[in-house]
């Protein structure tokens, strides 16, 4: 049965999200606001993306290309991201972060921290940056409660819809690291605004 895409955020919901985190200021928010925007950006499921490391962040950004290695990808299973101009910025922005902080940027160290203490900093856990992710849908008023894997459901959705190329849902695929398209094609259901639309229209 086809059935409504959900649990994904509108560009005016987007909007409205990651703009409640620019107003604060402070280490948190500056974090937050770059690691939910690279998890937008690229797609990448929260346990890979709080086990990157500074190491991983260098190599991507002199590679421009982002490797979910096989011991961080959900089932073992690595893959890559090629660097856009935002993603660079973004992993640029958290190694910074971690410099200004003072701490170590060893290439074992984890690109995003929790807390400053110690020499390396201690990286941010996949349950303390969704309880985060909670926190910002609050403060931003959205009638949804955001997680990063929303962001992740953000992304698939505008790649195929909104992609130019031959085969769109081939392209999320190949981002999103799904070795089943069955996986991907839940990204070519109808959304809540199509279906609404649709039904104004049917009422005219």
């Amino acid at each position: 049965m086809q059935t409504i895409l959900r649990r994904y955020l509108t560009p005016a919901e987007e909007k409205q999200f990651f703009d409640a985190i620019k107003a604060r200021s402070g280490f948190a928010a500056a974090r937050d606001y770059h690691v939910l925007r690279l998890i937008r950006l690229c797609g990448g499921r929260v346990g890979a993306i709080c086990k990157l490391t500074v190491g991983d962040a260098r190599n991507a950004l002199a590679e421009q290309s982002l490797q979910f290695r096989s011991a961080i990808a959900k089932g073992g299973r690595g893959y890559e991201v090629p660097l856009t101009k935002a993603i660079t910025e973004e992993l640029r922005a958290l190694l910074k972060l971690r410099k200004d902080e003072g701490l170590s940027m060893d290439l074992a160290e984890p690109l995003v921290i929790s807390r400053t203490r110690g020499v390396g900093g201690t990286g941010l856990t996949p349950r303390a940056l969704q309880m985060r992710c909670r926190h910002w849908s609050q403060a931003a008023g959205l009638s949804v409660e955001v997680s990063p894997h929303w962001l992740r459901h953000t992304l698939g959705q505008r790649l195929v819809e909104r992609s130019t190329g031959k085969e769109p849902v081939l392209h999320a695929a190949a981002v999103l690291g799904h070795r089943d398209l069955r996986s991907t094609m839940i990204y070519t259901r109808p959304t809540r605004e199509a279906v609404a639309s649709s039904l104004r229209e049917a009422a005219l």
